[in-house]
């Protein structure tokens, strides 16, 4: 499959007078958009960077975010993507250094512990972005004569400013526009915990981002020219649905604001849109009390949990949009499992999905032997769109050219994955892998009460419960599992949860262990 540089400039290339990209009234075409990428690889070379460089993108949620980072595939350079105030400053500043950024690029505004210290720091600023202004209709009027394309500011290191100074690149004259950088090299670092804890610093090559953009334009169900609403950051998984939406020659749409408001604002003034969000905001959306007058998306692209009943219940009322699942994980992105409209509409839960074309799956227990018929086992993936590696954190997830993916599965009699939870989060000591969700549910059935399962520090089990719960009881569910209550814990105020609503058990644990 072709890298991710190539296959950018490609997409833009096909459809010039398009709008490849939209914000409240800023709309970029396809050859402004080009443009800008095109003079921002070329000022990064000129700059002097190149493979085995990284540039560390500070930035809100906007344009010029999507566009730096595709300047750095095109460049070669390696590129990771924080948005301000995701992190702690002394957080931030710990990452900063266990990456060693050749340069940190930030808004106009300064970044509180951003740590760039020694660091060259660039600028891009919004207006150094070609934008055209859209008229009342949506309709983008023709590019205003000598607009300057992309626009940077680079500041200290090799350019003779101070550290942590700033200059404007764009005195530096026109420069030629590099070729696309190494496709096996790594060109993008994310970062990832899982439910583990420990943040780990994913490498994903251009190959495998070239990948991920490429299958999803192929297997997803897009419309004919898609219009994409997605409110979340493309600093994260949703970045990789950019690529696909231009190579089917659609308009990638970004709400003006962060939130339900901001959301509610977009979808009104585009009807027919794609939606494309995570389960939290989707059902942030559905529990306001404007949605139901706003236009029915054609499609709600979702990723990063399973629906549950409520959620397709209340997307039912709202006008029954298509709904298409997609999972991956930062290591594989969006391209493990695909659960497509059709699956939708069978009257059972789709879990995940099947996997995507191109996607080797096994599931394997505990012991390391391959699990038939439904039985669960640890998901191991490989395929075009796996991680290059952790450039820390962790060993390197790789067994046999497997990647393990610490996820629990079983396989169902259609061929989908249901998921059943994680590795670090298993009961039992056998190689059939017993997961808290399970219990948890029989639990609940049983009191009423939402309780999370914990392991023991001595192998043993810990209860805590949303409230109290007769210990007679969940010793007599715990026991059809095999597992001995050794404790049982009434907690006041709910338990604390992860920002997809799951159990925080690393919380819990800290506190209950």
């Amino acid at each position: 499959m072709t890298g991710i540089g190539p296959l950018l400039l490609d997409a833009l290339d096909r459809h010039p007078e398009r709008v490849a990209l939209r914000q409240g009234g800023t709309e970029l075409t396809y050859a402004a958009t080009a443009r800008a990428v095109h003079d921002l690889a070329a000022r990064l070379a000129a700059a002097g960077l190149g493979p085995g460089d990284t540039l560390v993108q500070l930035r809100g949620n906007d344009p010029a975010q999507w566009i730096t980072a595709a300047a750095c595939y095109v460049a070669g350079v390696r590129v990771c993507s924080v948005a301000p105030g995701s992190l702690p400053p002394a957080e931030l500043a710990r990452r900063l250094e266990l990456i060693g950024p050749s340069v940190v690029v930030t808004a106009p505004e300064p970044v509180a512990g951003a740590g760039c210290g020694a660091v060259r720091r660039w600028v891009v600023d919004g207006s150094g972005v070609p934008a055209r202004p859209a008229d009342r209709a949506g309709h983008a009027r023709p590019d205003p004569a000598g607009v300057p394309a992309g626009g940077a500011g680079a500041s200290a290191g090799g350019s003779g400013v101070p550290a942590g100074g700033s200059a404007d690149l764009a005195a530096a004259g026109p420069v030629g526009v590099p070729a696309a950088g190494p496709d096996r090299i790594a060109a993008r670092l994310a970062f990832t915990s899982g439910t583990g804890g420990t943040v780990k610093g994913v490498d994903l090559s251009g190959a495998a981002l070239g990948a991920v953009a490429t299958m999803c334009a192929e297997q997803l169900p897009w419309p004919q020219r898609p219009v994409v609403v997605c409110p979340e950051a493309v600093s994260g998984g949703f970045g990789n649905m950019v690529l696909p939406v231009l190579l089917h020659g659609g308009t990638f749409v970004l709400p003006a604001r962060s939130g339900v408001d901001g959301l509610v604002q977009t979808l009104a003034a585009e009807p027919g849109a794609v939606l494309a969000l995570m389960p939290p905001l989707l059902r942030s959306l559905l529990a306001d009390p404007r949605t139901g007058g706003l236009p029915v998306p054609r499609l709600v692209l979702y990723s990063g949990d399973d629906l549950a009943a409520a959620d397709t219940a209340a997307l039912r009322a709202w006008g029954d949009p298509g709904l298409c699942g997609v999972f991956g994980q930062v290591e594989v992105p969006k391209t493990i499992a695909l659960a497509l409209p059709a699956v939708h509409c069978t009257g059972t839960g789709p879990g995940l999905g099947t996997p995507f074309a191109g996607t080797r799956t096994r599931l394997v227990d505990l012991a390391g032997h391959d699990v038939t018929g439904d039985g669960p086992g640890e998901l191991w993936v490989s395929g075009p769109t796996v991680l290059t590696g952790y450039a820390f954190g962790a060993p390197d997830p790789f067994d046999g050219g497997w990647v393990r993916t610490g996820d629990v599965c079983r396989r169902d009699d259609d061929g989908r994955l249901q998921h059943a939870g994680r590795v670090e989060d298993v009961l039992t000591d056998g190689p059939a892998p017993l997961c808290p969700p399970a219990v948890e549910a029989a639990l609940r059935a049983a009191t009423g009460v939402p309780a999370a399962v914990l392991r023991g520090r001595d192998g043993g089990t810990v209860v805590v419960a949303a409230g109290r719960i007769e210990p007679r009881t969940a010793a007599a569910v715990l026991d059809g599992f095999g597992l001995v209550a050794d404790r049982v814990v009434g907690r006041d105020g709910g338990l604390p949860r992860t920002p997809m609503g799951r159990f925080d058990r690393r919380a819990l644990e800290r506190e209950h262990r």
